[in-house]
């Protein structure tokens, strides 16, 4: 037939029709291809016998068919396997909880565990609210930090932030009484979620203890961070408010000091800025204010630590 003759031909013998028209198929040609192709394509979307399940043949375990919703083996969900991504491709309804109301491709195992870690979650970040609600309520209320021969620490560790902070202050008043000028105070900020970092968990009491100076003698505290970022945060949520100056280390080097500053307050300065710390050192001793750091942790790679600040 034509299709045979066609098909059986070579280069060589093609290429005597270049430049001529070809014939045009016979009825029925293309018709006949089309249904080949057909036939070809419903053939590749059928199953494979070794995947589809056959009775008698080797059957997927229910562990890896997906967890059970209303009875039923669910179809696996390809996400992935943190919380994170749970949350983004679970249903959500108001008020619900996305981990609760997704099955699909989770053990009951799992979605309790992910369950208990939320709940840890909501529960730490209840205890952060209330941290800075008692912040709130103790900066509002300096005044009884005010020291006086009524005022006693509490022996041992301090059970409570306002504790924390009449300790605090009656160290640091004996301190500069004695002549030290330079000094550091340290809280244990290790409770709670340890996704935030120290100077995120210093901000509540650093607040507190500093509105204690100012009720103390040091009307004019300027408090330093870090960074940039850190200083605008606690301008805009809270320094400014409480009458604090607020500064940060920057690429310049060290903040500036102003004339009326009483106190220079640190927040949890790093091993990055140690050199920017012993300017400010420096700078402060030649104003005589007194350099109070706050959590800090301070040491090199090469070993220099607070001692060289003098």
């Amino acid at each position: 037939t034509t299709g045979e003759f066609k098909s059986n031909m070579g280069i060589t013998d093609l290429k005597q029709f270049e430049g001529k028209k070809l014939p045009m198929p016979e009825m029925g040609e293309l018709e006949g291809l089309m249904a080949k192709a057909e036939a070809f394509k419903a053939q590749q979307q059928q199953p494979s016998p070794s995947t589809s399940p056959a009775a008698g043949g080797p059957q997927i375990p229910a562990n890896l068919r997906g967890a059970k919703s209303k009875g039923q083996n669910s179809p696996q969900r390809l996400v992935g396997g943190d919380a994170g991504s749970l949350r983004q491709a679970a249903p959500f309804q108001p008020g619900d909880s996305k981990a609760g109301n997704t099955q699909e491709g989770w053990t009951e195992d799992q979605l309790a565990d992910i369950l208990e870690e939320e709940a840890k979650w909501k529960q730490q970040l209840a205890e952060r609210q209330q941290l800075d609600a008692d912040a709130n309520a103790l900066a509002e209320d300096a005044a009884r930090f005010k020291i006086g021969p009524n005022m006693t620490p509490e022996k041992g560790i301090p059970s409570s932030m306002e504790s924390a902070v009449v300790q605090a202050l009656l160290s640091s008043v004996a301190v500069m009484q004695r002549g030290c000028g330079r000094f550091r105070v340290d809280v244990d900020t290790t409770e709670g979620d340890e996704t935030y970092t120290t100077l995120k968990n210093s901000i509540p009491f650093t607040r507190v203890y500093c509105k204690g100076l100012m009720v103390n003698g040091f009307a004019s505290v300027r408090i330093v961070f870090p960074d940039v970022g850190a200083s605008a945060l606690a301008a805009r949520d809270w320094a400014k408010d409480d009458g604090f100056t607020v500064a940060a280390f920057d690429r310049m080097g060290a903040p500036a000091l102003g004339e009326a500053d009483d106190a220079v307050v640190v927040v949890a300065p790093a091993a990055s800025e140690i050199e920017n710390l012993r300017k400010l050192a420096d700078a402060c001793a030649e104003q005589g204010l007194p350099l109070i750091l706050i959590n800090p942790s301070v040491k090199s790679p090469g070993g220099e630590n607070l001692g060289a600040l003098g």
